[in-house]
């Protein structure tokens, strides 16, 4: 994590860097949500990938506050996308979802993302200094926490289910 951290030396490359980290995310919880056979890991995966839409219209509103037009880039270009893969790997490589997977399994990789990505959020907002950034991403690091949450009440409903 602490090499990630220190690669970002910009607001601008942090906001990139999450934007990146949040659509995995949010791919990852839609992916998982339509792929799995239990009702409430697929309950708890949409609302998290709803979720994490709304975080990235709040980044594309911290773009307009620091200046920098990537909204709507879907994908980073080149290098520079290769260089935010590279640095949000640590993060983003062991989420992934198949079907045989159990319900346990799979809420403890986003348990993991989540965690990650909190960290990853409140090492970076020093590279904001706007009080309405700086708000925009205090409202992100609440949700993320929220989820952590949600994903471990979730973590226990399935362990009282004996689901591994």
């Amino acid at each position: 994590m602490k090499n990630i951290i220190e690669s970002v030396t910009s607001a601008e490359t942090a906001i990139d860097l999450i934007v990146y980290i949040e659509r995995f995310g949010q791919d990852f919880y839609k992916s998982a949500s339509e792929k799995t056979n239990n009702d409430k890991v697929r309950e708890v995966f949409r609302l998290l990938a709803d979720d994490e839409n709304q975080h990235l219209d709040h980044f594309k509103q911290l773009q307009e506050l620091v200046s920098i037009d990537h909204t709507s880039t879907t994908h980073f270009i080149a290098e520079y996308g290769h260089f935010l893969e590279m640095i949000s790997e640590g993060i983003t490589s062991d989420l992934f979802f198949t079907r045989d997977m159990s319900p346990t399994k799979v809420v403890n990789m986003a348990l993991r993302f989540e965690k990650d990505t909190l960290i990853l959020l409140n090492e970076l907002k020093k590279l904001f200094t706007g009080k309405k950034s700086c708000e925009i991403v205090e409202t992100v690091c609440k949700d993320e926490k929220k989820h952590f949450l949600e994903l471990n009440v979730l973590l226990k409903k399935l362990s009282t289910l004996d689901v591994a």
